[in-house]
């Protein structure tokens, strides 16, 4: 089966040979502007693909950039990331040994209010215990006058 495409290589078979006319006449012009006009065009092509591998180094050369810029940007995040982890367990330390020291200090606030309640029901106790005293005292004033003190400070 043969090629019909007008630009197509023709080759001639053994077995086709005798079909061929021996008086046929190549038009030697037409062959050198079509040889021509393709060296044209695969100079042109050549050309367009120099110029797309130009533009496809230079886009490897800004993706390989911004990978690496990315690589740097995130280990600069991971290492932030463990850096505030660790930053975060610390202060959750402080925070459970500060809740621990202001339970600590309740406790001892309560047992000092406590304390300090005892002794003021005591000075309350020791006053009203005073003033009956006193009250005794100037009743029987006469009475406590006529001990000499070193008696008086017995009762």
């Amino acid at each position: 089966m043969t090629d019909t495409r007008p630009d197509a290589p023709r080759y001639l078979h053994e077995r086709d040979a005798s079909a061929v006319d021996a008086a046929a006449t190549v038009d030697l012009a037409d062959l050198l502007s079509r040889l021509a006009e393709r060296t044209e065009e695969l100079a042109e092509a050549r050309v367009s693909q120099q110029h797309a591998e130009a533009d496809l180094k230079q886009k490897t050369r800004e993706w390989d950039k911004e990978r690496k810029a990315h690589r740097e940007a995130r280990r600069q995040l991971e290492t932030d990331c463990r850096e505030l982890e660790t930053e975060c367990t610390q202060i959750g330390r402080e925070r459970r040994e500060l809740e621990a020291e202001v339970e600590q200090e309740r406790e001892a606030r309560a047992a000092v209010e406590a304390d300090l309640k005892r002794m003021q029901d005591r000075v309350a106790s020791l006053q009203h215990q005073l003033k009956i005293a006193w009250d005794q005292l100037h009743q029987g004033g006469t009475e406590a006058e006529q001990r000499p003190w070193w008696n008086r400070l017995g009762s």
